[in-house]
C-alpha cells in the first residue's frame, strides 16, 4: 500500500503534492512501468479528499506520459522515455552540419553585437543613437493613447504592407524630399535591413551579381551572399561610386541590383552632388538594372543645400528607396520603409506575409502618433 501525505499548510494545493508524490517515487524506482496505482475512489478514502482530487492529480500525471489510464482499470505506471538534458556540452543535433552552409557563413561573419560597450568608452564601431536623447516619456505616453483608443484593431493581425496611417504619413515626410509616392507604394518594415533582406529575396538568383559599393555597410554583402548573390564592389572615391567602373560592371556582369547609399555613405560619410545622381541613375536606367537607396541617415542633414534623393528624380521607377526611423529616434522600435513602384510593392508584400503575417501595429500606431 503506498502511504501520501498531505499538508495541510502547503501553499501547494492537494492534487499538485498527490501528484509530486507519485512523480518522485516513479522517478527514483519505487513504482516501476507496469506498477498499479490506488483507484481515485481508494486513494481519496485514505486520504480524506474528494475523489476529485486524485482524479485531477491522474490526469495530470497521464497529460505528463508518467501514467496510463483507461476507463474502469485502474491506473498503471507506464514507460517513460528517459529524456536528458544535453548541458553545455551540445546536444543530439549537430548544427554545424544541419544548417545549411550559407546560414553558418552567416553565424561565422559577425560575433556578437548586443555586447554593450563599458560605460566610459565611446563605441564608434556602432551607428547607434545617444539613448539619453531618447524621447522614451513621449513615447511612452503615444503607446498608452493609441491602446486605449484603438485596441481591437492594433491587437489583431493587419495590413502585411503595415499602419496605414503611418504610411500615409511617411508618404507626406517624403513628399518634403521631392519624391511623390502614395500609401500603396510603401510597405513598412523592420529598419532598412529588412528592407534589403526583402529586396534581395525578391530579386535572389543564385550566382547572380550585385553591384554595392567598396567599402560598403558590412552586413550587406553577407546578406547578399546568404540569398545566393555575388557582391561585385565597385570602389568609392572622394565623390562617391566610380560611376566609369560601375559602367563596365553593369556591361560585364549585368547585375540584379545595384546597392548604393548616395547620402551619408557607410561607412565614408560620403554624400554626393546632383550631378552624380543623375548619372548613376541615367546609368541604371538605360541598363534596366533596379536601385536599392539606402537611405538610412537621409533625416540626419542639419545644415546646408539638401540634394534630391535618386528617387525623387526616378521617373521610370527603377530605384526602390528604404528609410528608416532608427537613427533620427529609436533603432530599437525596428519601423523603417520601402518606396517602390506598386506591382514592385505587391511582390514585397508578399514574401512578407509570408514569413511574418502582419508587422507589429502597436509600435507603428504609436510612432504615427
Amino acid at each position: 500500500m503506498l502511504l501520501f501525505v498531505l499538508d495541510e499548510s502547503s501553499r501547494i494545493p492537494k492534487f499538485g503534492q498527490i501528484m509530486d508524490q507519485v512523480r518522485a517515487r516513479i522517478e527514483n524506482g519505487d513504482l516501476r512501468p507496469g506498477d498499479r496505482l490506488p483507484s481515485t475512489r481508494r486513494l481519496a478514502e485514505s486520504l480524506g479528499v474528494h475523489r476529485s482530487t486524485v482524479a485531477i492529480a491522474y490526469q495530470e500525471l497521464w497529460a505528463l506520459g508518467y501514467l496510463s489510464l483507461s476507463p474502469g482499470r485502474v491506473p498503471r505506471v507506464r514507460s517513460r522515455a528517459r529524456i536528458t538534458t544535453a548541458g553545455s556540452h551540445g546536444g543530439s543535433i549537430d548544427w554545424e552540419k544541419a544548417a545549411s552552409p550559407a546560414a553558418d557563413a552567416l553565424r561565422r561573419t559577425h560575433p556578437d553585437r548586443t555586447v554593450p560597450a563599458p560605460q566610459d568608452v565611446i563605441d564608434f564601431s556602432r551607428l547607434d543613437v545617444d539613448q539619453r536623447l531618447f524621447p522614451a516619456d513621449a513615447f511612452r505616453s503615444c503607446l498608452s493613447r493609441v491602446l486605449r483608443q484603438k485596441p481591437g484593431e492594433l491587437l489583431s493581425y493587419g495590413d502585411s504592407a503595415g499602419y496605414r496611417p503611418l504610411r500615409e504619413w511617411i508618404a507626406h515626410l517624403l513628399a518634403a524630399h521631392g519624391i511623390a509616392a502614395t500609401a500603396d507604394e510603401i510597405v513598412l518594415t523592420s529598419g532598412c535591413q529588412q528592407a534589403l533582406d526583402l529586396v534581395l529575396r525578391m530579386l535572389a538568383r543564385p550566382g547572380r551579381a550585385v553591384a554595392i559599393e567598396s567599402p560598403t555597410y558590412d552586413m550587406a554583402p553577407p546578406l547578399m551572399r546568404f540569398h545566393g548573390l555575388r557582391p561585385v564592389g565597385v570602389p568609392v572615391a572622394d565623390d562617391g561610386m566610380d560611376l566609369d567602373r560601375l559602367g563596365e560592371v553593369l556591361q560585364r556582369e549585368s547585375p540584379v541590383l545595384v546597392y548604393t547609399m548616395p547620402s551619408f555613405q557607410n561607412p565614408t560619410g560620403i554624400s554626393t552632388g546632383q550631378a552624380y545622381r543623375e548619372r548613376l541613375l541615367g546609368l541604371c536606367m538605360d541598363r534596366r538594372v533596379p536601385v536599392f537607396e539606402d537611405s538610412f541617415d537621409e533625416e540626419m542633414k542639419y545644415f546646408g543645400r539638401a540634394v534630391l534623393p535618386l528617387k525623387a528624380m526616378d521617373h521610370r521607377h527603377t530605384v526602390i528607396y528604404s528609410g528608416t526611423f532608427s537613427k533620427v529616434l529609436f533603432p530599437g522600435v525596428r519601423i523603417g520603409w520601402v518606396v517602390a513602384e506598386r506591382r514592385c510593392v505587391e511582390h514585397l508584400v508578399a514574401i512578407r506575409r509570408y514569413s511574418e503575417l502582419s508587422p507589429n501595429l502597436v509600435l507603428q500606431a504609436a510612432m504615427e502618433e
